[in-house]
């Protein structure tokens, strides 16, 4: 039995990293479950199976910023994240999971680079991050893989305030909305949803100038990880 193939080009969002697969159109499945939804932002997850083999990398363009250690891992990354949730109130099932999603994605695929700043040296990760608000500031706590100290930069919660409320809100409509409205609505609150969260996004990568470099799919998950920290 023959089956339609197509050719598919992905890549990352910084667009220095790109791929291409020949795949078999029957070879693909639609979720709808919560957890896809939240990771993709949309109403539902497409997912393609693809032989081992058929995976092409397109190499890196010239003038990309990822940096490889001698064994070949990725060094401008994030590779563990803790939250300090003490004195954060119980999360809804529904924040708990956003959290639960977010954090597995950012481990999964991120772009993370601590700059040089009045020449000072700076230690080469992959990092293990710690989130946390004291004294009404955010603060992004920064370790080696090794847990040897970093770096350490606080930014007022002030320029989140806003949009941390906005989402909040047109998330409450959106859990709302998938359990009595028709996809037509759920989808209109979909796209103002995914519309403010990557308002937060780029208000934390503006935030973050200076001090860390990330790409807009980082941003947005630590952007749903301060909004937890946030609500609490």
């Amino acid at each position: 039995m023959m089956h339609a193939t197509m050719l598919v080009k992905r890549g990352f969002l910084c667009g220095h990293v790109r791929h291409e697969a020949k795949v078999f159109l029957h070879n693909e499945y639609i979720c709808h479950c919560s957890i896809c939804q939240c990771r993709t932002g949309q109403l539902a997850g497409i997912t393609v199976l693809i032989k081992s083999g058929r995976l092409l990398a397109m190499w890196p363009r010239v003038g990309h910023q990822w940096q490889v250690c001698a064994k070949g891992h990725l060094m401008n990354r994030i590779c563990h994240i803790e939250i300090d949730q003490r004195g954060l109130a119980r999360p809804t099932p529904e924040i708990e999971q956003e959290r639960q999603v977010a954090i597995f994605d950012l481990l999964e695929d991120n772009f993370f680079v601590l700059p040089v700043r009045d020449g000072r040296e700076v230690q080469p990760g992959p990092y293990r991050l710690g989130l946390a608000i004291r004294e009404g500031r955010l603060v992004f706590s920064l370790a080696t893989e090794a847990e040897a100290p970093a770096g350490e930069f606080h930014l007022s919660l002030g320029p989140f305030r806003q949009v941390v409320k906005d989402y909040f809100q047109i998330c409450e409509s959106y859990f709302e909305a998938v359990k009595r409205l028709p996809p037509s609505q759920i989808e209109a609150i979909d796209m103002a949803r995914r519309g403010i969260h990557n308002e937060g996004a780029l208000v934390l990568q503006e935030r973050l100038e200076g001090k860390a470099e990330v790409d807009i799919e980082t941003a947005r998950r630590l952007f749903t990880l301060i909004c937890v920290l946030h609500w609490g």
